[in-house]
């Protein structure tokens, strides 16, 4: 008996175990620790393919964003198209400037556009038998409305980026839209057939093309589009403001040069014989335009000027070059 307890409080002989010791566990920490995380020449090829995979996507995010914007502008002058042709069921005629009032003083069609583009209210407020100068009009002179604004352009509350088209030159009167606010035309007056007839278009408040240009005086196309080409831009307005004027330059422009070319005054420095040219911040400087069918087209800036003009007569038979 004293043997066997002698045996069972003999301090017994462990086998070590297997696993971490804390003299391992040091050990691995050490070898660690000598080891750094990022080489120099790692982090810099890390940073460069950073740098290139936003190289990469933020052009096409840009270009994700501006194709939205131009969807919206399309959008926009559809909507537009469904006002003008409202107004032109309910009173066989389309919108024009204000008819009777004294001049330089009428409404823009984009007034009598408000009651059939879901703004009767604001049309309400409206004074028809007053310019836009006398109150109540000139009170909403810097509201924005938003079917008339593309974003993208960032011009000021007031502006419109949707002007009407008067044809090829102010003085003309060979367009739809009558400039000098003497009589509206309906259907049976576009002599070219609805379909192939601008009536609105885009241009922008912002930018080098969004102010007019002075220049000399000139006597034929060629002449007028080369001195506003080579003349420097100069901030007297931005185009599209105010959108309830009935201005060149307001809410009107005309097919005198290509879209995405300058606009200049013909040396009066007064817009009422003027170059408005049509223009957007959209790649490539295209344009869209609303026929007065209602349908809207994509027109590239490259595109004939010959082309373009008759684009903006309502009777091509009538067209005189300036």
């Amino acid at each position: 008996m004293n043997k066997t307890l002698s045996q069972d409080i003999r301090p017994q002989t462990t086998r070590p175990k297997t696993g971490i010791t804390p003299s391992g566990v040091v050990g691995r920490f050490r070898n660690r620790g000598g080891r750094s995380g990022f080489t120099l020449l790692e982090l810099v090829v890390v940073l460069a393919v950073i740098t290139i995979l936003l190289g990469l996507l933020l052009p096409a995010v840009q270009y994700a964003r501006e194709s939205a914007r131009s969807a919206k502008c399309i959008s926009n002058l559809r909507q537009i198209g469904i006002g003008v042709h409202s107004h032109l069921e309910a009173r066989q005629v389309y919108p024009s400037s204000a008819l009777g009032v004294g001049w330089g003083q009428s409404l823009s069609p984009h007034v009598f556009l408000l009651p059939y583009i879901d703004e009767e209210t604001l049309y309400r407020r409206f004074d028809i038998s007053k310019g836009f100068w006398d109150r109540p009009n000139s009170d909403f002179g810097n509201l924005r409305i938003e079917l008339f604004h593309c974003p993208s352009d960032g011009g000021p509350p007031g502006v419109t980026n949707y002007p009407a088209c008067t044809g090829t030159f102010t003085w003309l009167d060979d367009g739809i839209t009558d400039f000098y606010g003497q009589r509206a035309r309906g259907a049976r007056d576009v002599r070219d057939g609805t379909s192939s007839t601008v009536l609105f278009s885009e241009f922008t408040s912002t930018g080098p093309l969004g102010n007019i240009r002075n220049t000399d005086r000139f006597d034929d196309v060629g002449q007028a589009i080369r001195a506003c080409a080579a003349t420097e831009p100069v901030h007297r307005f931005p185009l599209g403001l105010p959108w309830i004027s009935a201005g060149m330059g307001q809410v009107f422009y005309n097919h005198f040069s290509g879209p995405g070319t300058p606009s200049c005054t013909n040396g009066s420095g007064s817009t009422e014989t003027s170059i408005v040219s049509a223009a957007s911040h959209h790649g490539g400087g295209d344009v869209h335009v609303l026929f007065a069918d209602g349908h809207v087209e994509r027109i590239h800036r490259e595109i004939e000027l010959a082309v373009w003009r008759e684009m903006a007569t309502r009777d091509s038979s009538r067209q005189v070059t300036p």
